[in-house]
């Protein structure tokens, strides 16, 4: 079983712009503050059939959300662990055939 959650909390105290020579560059143009919730949830389960033969199931869960404001990181933890913006079930089966 894997899980990730990521929060992140953004204030905009200064905006800059990246030159072409890749210098950055302080502007005066207004930036919004804003927040990110993304969520990874992974259930893998593998089932040995016969040498070198396996059978894989995957269960995953996920999603991700950006807004225009700041929030705190413990309500944004909260949220991230409520995403779920895709699903999905694989099964795979490997077989070792020989001759």
């Amino acid at each position: 079983m894997k899980l990730q959650a990521l929060a992140i909390e953004a204030q905009a105290k200064g905006a800059y712009r990246v030159l072409a020579n890749t210098q950055p560059l302080r502007t005066d143009e207004a930036v919004q503050d804003f927040s990110v919730r993304n969520l990874g949830f992974q259930v893998r389960y593998r089932y040995e059939v016969a040498p070198m033969s396996d059978l894989y199931i995957v269960y995953a869960r996920g999603g991700y959300q950006e807004t225009d404001r700041s929030d705190p990181v413990g309500r944004l933890l909260g949220d991230a662990l409520r995403l779920r913006e895709d699903e999905q079930l694989l099964v795979k089966f490997s077989y070792r055939f020989t001759l």
